[in-house]
């Protein structure tokens, strides 16, 4: 066993510790605790931690499957984990690629540093297809208003792609910035200037019209989408 027990992220009394570089660092302010209290599968997440630190990583592996595809952030990243190891499940940088993606958008901070990590492993035509997976998973939660995912594919189309769609980018971050998504509205503002002139007034139009799109296909309008409505 490599030594990844002081890697997973480890849930307990509201103390996390994770790092792909072993180290120990404080939960922020229980986002990860919180998360696992609240869905209930605070035994079943321990239960694998145990499992790993018994020499048993597949069963490890297993549990932190199940609980990852329940859209829980600490098993996704202990999967990611698990999977750069090959332990517990063959090696396969794609997927802990994948994984750590998932967790980094559900949230968890660290998350963003296996990312960067794993990236350069992963050719440019793998790292597509990962987005294409991604914004898929991502897609009902588009359709659902859900402002901060709307945010996080546009962050997937930016920096997964080798070469993005910088339009969707600025369309999405607009959506999302005019949902109030937490720093939507400053990358939506950096993904404007990063477009060529001639192009920008284009990507305006694109985006009202694609927010009032999107409007039109909810079953629950936000509050937004009244007003836009009613623009000339």
């Amino acid at each position: 066993m490599r030594g990844l027990a002081a890697a997973l992220w480890v849930v307990c009394s509201g103390v996390a510790a994770a790092s792909g570089t072993d180290s120990v660092v404080g939960a922020d302010s229980g986002a990860a605790a919180s998360h696992v209290a609240v869905t209930g599968d605070a035994a079943a997440f321990a239960a694998a931690v145990a499992a790993y630190r018994a020499g048993e990583p597949g069963a490890a592996f297993a549990q932190f499957l199940i609980l990852a595809r329940q859209d829980m952030p600490q098993a996704q990243f202990n999967l990611a984990l698990l999977f750069r190891a090959g332990e517990g499940v063959p090696q396969n940088r794609r997927e802990a690629l994948y994984w750590a993606w998932r967790a980094r958008i559900g949230g968890l901070p660290q998350a963003g540093l296996l990312v960067a990590e794993l990236l350069a492993s992963v050719d440019p035509e793998q790292r597509g297809l990962l987005a294409d997976r991604l914004l898929a998973d991502l897609a009902p939660a588009r359709a659902a208003a859900n402002g901060r995912m709307i945010a996080a594919s546009a962050l997937v189309e930016s920096e997964l792609r080798a070469e993005p769609d910088t339009m969707q980018v600025y369309v999405w971050y607009s959506i999302a910035a005019a949902l109030s998504a937490p720093g939507a509205a400053k990358a939506r503002d950096a993904s404007f200037a990063a477009l060529l002139p001639e192009d920008q007034a284009a990507a305006e139009d694109a985006a009202l019209q694609g927010f009032q799109e999107w409007c039109a296909a909810l079953a629950a309008p936000v509050q937004a989408c009244a007003a836009v409505q009613k623009s000339p």
